[in-house]
Order: structure tokens, then C-alpha cells, then sequence
């Protein structure tokens, strides 16, 4: 598979994530106050009034994160919704950085150049697992899109992180004030936990996770 595929790939799941959640759920309920994996090591304080769609009975598939909404939405088909998506996955995708390498992100500001399209916005002030993270933003219309993304490590020590992280706010630019608190209250609230499969880190806890904390 090609390095535009498979980023095609991301960029389609991170879509379905926010616009096409009836693939996953039938009916939105409030969401939990906090969501935690072990699959990829991320917990997450959830402000209050959001809404979520859980995962069907019986549901089979890979954990790449989750859609929070920003308002209840009528169904979970609710194109459109103002919204916060959570993605995660293994750090493999590769670039070329310029100077003769072809290879995952290392940084936080290549990660961002990789996923913010050209002509998108540089967004700052955002703070993503206890630290600043370049931001972007995209304008479409009335709808705008500003993402954070971040690189992190559960099982490298050697200097190439292992995973990746996007947390994407989308919401109308009516909205976007107030809903940019909401955002940055969900940031601050995320950080790396540390699974049962993998070895512990000096000042970072377990996840701690119970049947059913990701969706």
C-alpha cells in the first residue's frame, strides 16, 4: 500500500469518526466521564454534557478512537453535528522529511505537517499531553475544523515514537468561541497511561480499565 493510501485511509476513518457514526451505534447517550484503552494507552477526562455512541452488541473491529458531540444529536447519523474526535493509531505512516528520509513523524510539528492539508491554519495555544502541540485549521464555509496532533511512546525508548494522536474539533463558525473552551477543557484532560501488557513508566499510572471504558 502506498504512503497516499494509507494516509487517504486515515484521513477517511478520522471523516467517519466525525460525520458517519451510525456505522457504530444506534442511539446517543451522554458520555461517561471518562474513556480509557489499553489497546493504545490514552485516558481521557470527559467535560460534562457531551454526547457518545456506543458500540453495538456484539461489534468487532480495531480501537482507533471515538466521536464525543458537542450538542445531542438526533441520531447517530446526525451529519453535521458539532463535534470532538479522538484518533490514535501505531505511528507507521511514512514521509519524505527533505532530506533524503522517508519515514514516520519523530515531532509533534512533523506530525502536524503531515496531517494539516495545504492552505491550513496554524493554530496556537493548544496543550496535548502536558505540553504544546502545533495546531491546524481548516475553513469550509460555515464549518471550520481546528485539530492537534501529537506523537508519544508506550513501548520505544530509542527516540521513534509509537503512536500517534489527533483530537479534531468541528463546528460551524457560529459556534466555534464557546466550543473552543469545550475543546481545550478535553485536551488538558488527556494523557498516556500505562496498559498491563507494557512496562511501566516512572510518574505515568495504569490505565485502570473496566469492560466497556472505550466504546
Amino acid at each position: 500500500m502506498t504512503i497516499k493510501n494509507i494516509t487517504f485511509l486515515r484521513l477517511s476513518f478520522t471523516a467517519a469518526l466525525l460525520f458517519a457514526p451510525a456505522a457504530v451505534a444506534a442511539t446517543p447517550r451522554p458520555a461517561p466521564r471518562h474513556y480509557i484503552t489499553g489497546n493504545h494507552g490514552v485516558r481521557v477526562e470527559v467535560p460534562e454534557g457531551l454526547y457518545y455512541c456506543p458500540l453495538p452488541e456484539g461489534w468487532v473491529g480495531s480501537d482507533h478512537g471515538t466521536t464525543l458531540f458537542l450538542v445531542a444529536p438526533a441520531d447517530c447519523e446526525a451529519d453535521g453535528t458539532p463535534a470532538i474526535s479522538i484518533f490514535y493509531a501505531f505511528n507507521v505512516v511514512e514521509h519524505h522529511r527533505g532530506d533524503g528520509e522517508e519515514r514516520p513523524p519523530r515531532t509533534d510539528a512533523e506530525l502536524r505537517h503531515d496531517e494539516c492539508p495545504a492552505g491550513g491554519g496554524t493554530v496556537t495555544g493548544l496543550r496535548l499531553l502536558g505540553r504544546t502541540v502545533p495546531g491546524c485549521s481548516v475553513r469550509d464555509g460555515s464549518r471550520v475544523t481546528i485539530s492537534a496532533n501529537a506523537v508519544y511512546s508506550l513501548e520505544r525508548g530509542w527516540g521513534m515514537p509509537d503512536r500517534t494522536l489527533a483530537v479534531t474539533l468541528s463546528t460551524s463558525t457560529e459556534r466555534l468561541s464557546a466550543d473552543l473552551v469545550t475543546f481545550h477543557r478535553l485536551l488538558s484532560g488527556i494523557s498516556i497511561c500505562t496498559p498491563n501488557w507494557a512496562r511501566s513508566k516512572a510518574g505515568r499510572p495504569g490505565c485502570h480499565e473496566w469492560p466497556g471504558s472505550w466504546w
